[in-house]
């Protein structure tokens, strides 16, 4: 059978193709664990995109939320939003010496000035650490926290950001497979 009968019939075969691209990258999620995490209010021990920040817990049930699905290499992560094109990766990145929300770049490229984008590194226990560092918190205004949701932050910097409740020894770590990336 030629090609253009096989792409007549199987029309998703080039449509899927361009997401190919990123050739010997895995995907992966973040799960995540703190101190006294209450599963129950929580509901998920994973890492949802919202609103342009890392969140975790009951956040995934809000209509722009979406897995934070992650690629990555050389010690730097990007994600790609099934809300982009197919090339329109963002990085991932920290502020060092700030305590910050863990942030994402620009589709195809741009993170502010002054960021750091390397250094992200997964260690032998799966955790994630930027120069070998798991200084992460999750951090929610009140209402965030009556609904059990909160964004990821990186403490990179004294003190704890104001007006939000914040929960230190939080880890990260890199889960793939079927049974793993269950949203």
């Amino acid at each position: 059978m030629k090609l253009f009968h096989l792409l007549t019939l199987f029309p998703i075969l080039a449509i899927s193709t361009p997401l190919t691209a990123r050739a010997g990258t895995s995907t992966f999620r973040l799960s995540v664990s703190f101190p006294g995490i209450d599963y129950g209010k929580y509901l998920t021990g994973f890492v949802s995109y919202a609103n342009g920040t890392a969140q975790v817990g009951r956040a995934k049930y809000n209509i722009y939320s979406e897995p934070l699905l992650l690629t990555g290499g050389n010690g730097g992560l990007s994600f790609l939003s099934f809300h982009q094109t197919p090339t329109g990766f963002v990085q991932l990145y920290i502020r060092p010496g700030q305590t910050a929300a863990l942030g994402f770049g620009t589709p195809h490229g741009s993170v502010p000035q002054g960021v750091q984008t390397t250094g992200f590194k997964f260690n032998s226990a799966g955790n994630l650490t930027v120069d070998g560092k798991q200084d992460w918190l999750v951090c929610a205004d009140q209402a965030q926290e009556e609904n059990g949701s909160g964004v990821v932050y990186w403490k990179g910097g004294y003190g704890l950001p104001a007006g939000l409740t914040c929960h230190d020894g939080v880890t990260l770590t890199k889960a793939y497979g079927c049974k793993d990336v269950l949203y």
